[in-house]
């Protein structure tokens, strides 16, 4: 079964490589000129995929021992996803 789920994703990725043309990153004869200059925006910093983190334990956590530490993860999951979408839109960081 794993063979065939293996043998699945490399066709695919050779399906797929077919179709697309090589990036200047992919050939030797390219120069930096080719490459696209706008990389796009990362955080440098963030305190919410601890809260996401803490929040799926907790739901694992409910899972093995106590039902409402389900929903009290469930509830911190929903906060932490919620601030992680919304961290550049307000305050210091805003964007």
């Amino acid at each position: 079964m794993s063979g065939m789920l293996a043998a699945l994703v490399a066709f695919y990725v050779l399906y797929t490589s077919k179709r697309v043309w090589p990036r200047p990153e992919d050939r030797l004869d390219a120069n930096i000129e080719e490459a696209d200059p706008e990389y796009g925006f990362f955080s440098p910093h963030s305190w919410w995929p601890l809260v996401i983190g803490v929040a799926v334990m907790s739901t694992v956590f409910g899972l093995v021992f106590a039902v409402w530490l389900i929903a009290l993860g469930v509830f911190m999951l929903a906060i932490g996803l919620i601030g992680w979408l919304f961290e550049y839109y307000r305050g210091e960081f805003a964007r």
